[in-house]
Parts: structure tokens; sequence; C-alpha cells
């Protein structure tokens, strides 16, 4: 995972607002990467907006992407990869099993060259989102890994990543952001964490870990209390909070480069 666009490389959800839902009955067991593919559908139309539209109706949501917002230059080549398959089949398997309050069915689609969303964050137009499946993570992290190490996209010149340190980083919310940056020091408050980027909390960005993600890092061997001068990559929801004011909602959305 609303919002409006800000300016700079800040990050937006690709999704579609949607009435329709697939039957149950066409709900696969697993909808996850690798596992079955669910519901094969005919695209009538890409959109409205960055999302497909199938026969029956059902409108899709590219599930687990996120692309900068201020780089609309990359926006054209997604809608021509979307249109390209228009008259095509594709299989859809929803990641829920039921339509968001928006009434999005947010699925993994595979066309008959691949997963639609992996290419589009091999090829550096889109990134990961936090909330991916557990079976989808690793291969859309390798995928991201690949297109930033080659400065694919959106990686070009580092144009996808903002810094913890930049004055400017709060101007960039509401919206979704990959942050780099340096923690100084760890707060901690009612079993919450509390991961400062700087001396002063004000104006400094802030990642709060949540208390049930505690006991996660803890149980995944991970002492989230001792991150302090670890250099780590953090994404999902920013708000224009004091420095700007993460709070992550998946152990994954916080990933350590040293230390």
């Amino acid at each position: 995972m609303g919002g409006g666009m800000g300016s700079g490389a800040v990050l937006t959800v690709l999704a579609v607002l949607a009435p329709p839902i697939l039957a149950q009955s066409e709900t696969p067991a697993a909808a996850a990467c690798g596992g079955p593919l669910g519901a094969a559908g005919r695209v009538a139309a890409a959109g409205p907006g960055l999302g497909l539209i199938v026969e029956d109706g059902t409108r899709v949501a590219l599930a687990g992407l996120m692309i900068p917002g201020a780089a609309t230059d990359l926006v054209p080549a997604i809608e021509q990869r979307l249109l390209a398959l228009v008259g095509e089949t594709v299989r859809i398997a929803p990641t829920a099993a039921e339509a968001d309050r928006h009434g999005r069915v947010p699925a993994i689609v595979v066309a008959a060259d691949g997963d639609l969303a992996l290419s589009l964050v091999a090829a550096g137009l889109a990134a990961a989102a936090p909330g991916l499946e557990s079976g989808c993570r690793e291969a859309f992290r390798a995928a991201e890994s690949a297109a930033r190490a080659a400065g694919r996209g959106l990686w070009q010149n580092g144009h996808g990543l903002l810094r913890a340190d930049d004055p400017d980083l709060a101007n960039r919310a509401p919206d979704m952001v990959i942050v780099e940056g340096r923690i100084v020091s760890v707060g901690e408050s009612r079993g919450r964490l509390y991961l400062n980027f700087g001396e002063n909390w004000s104006t400094d960005f802030t990642v709060l870990v949540p208390e049930p993600l505690v006991a996660e890092f803890r149980s995944d061997g991970i002492d989230p209390e001792a991150l302090a001068r670890r250099r780590v990559r953090v994404r999902g929801w920013m708000v224009a909070r004091d420095g700007g004011y993460l709070e992550l909602d998946a152990t994954w959305a916080l990933e350590i480069l040293e230390g």
C-alpha cells in the first residue's frame, strides 16, 4: 500500500477501483508466486489507472507494486505493457479472498510471458510494496535488487531512493516511500520501538515498529532494540509528521544493509 502524489521520488501503490470481484469458487487456495494461477480471463481493456479489466467485468489491481509518483516518464511504458495485453488471456490469482473496501481486486496477473508485476519490477518500472505475500517476497526482492544494481528505470541515478538525512524528506509525504539511512538511536514506549534517524526526533526521520512486529523480529532472530548505528532500507507509508514519520506494517519492510 490513499493520498495524492507528492513531489520528487515518492511512491504510490498501483491500484484500480473496481466494484466486481471474481467468484469465490475461482479464488485459489493459495494465491502466491509459484502457487495456483487462478481463473483465466481475456483482457478487455487496460485501466482505469494502471490496471486491467477482464471481459467478465472484473477490474484488477496489480498487487504488491509501487511506482514513483513524480516519475511520470515511467507511466507510459507501464501503460504500453498493459495495452499490449488487451485481447490476450491471462491467469488471475487474487491475493485476498474478498475485495477491499473500495471494491478493488488485488491480484497476481500471469500473462503468456510470465508474471506481469514481476516483469515490471525487473524492468525497473516498479518497486516491491511491503504488503507482498510471503511466497512472492524473495522473487520480487531479487528482481528489484537486480534492477537497482543495473540502474534500470526508477533506479537510474538513485531516483527511486530517498535519504533519511534529506532535510526536505517530510515534504515528500503523504505517500509510499523507500528510504535509506543510518539509525542513530532506538527508543521504546509502551512496547513500541522508535527508530530515530537523527538526534532531534521533532525534525528528523523516524520509523515506528509496532509491538506485534517487535515480537516478529525477535522470533526471526533480530533484536530491533540493537539496530542503532545500523544502515537500513525501509519502505511504507510516510506522513508529514516532524521530519517524516513511517510505521512499519511488515518485518521485511526493513532491510539491514550493514552490520
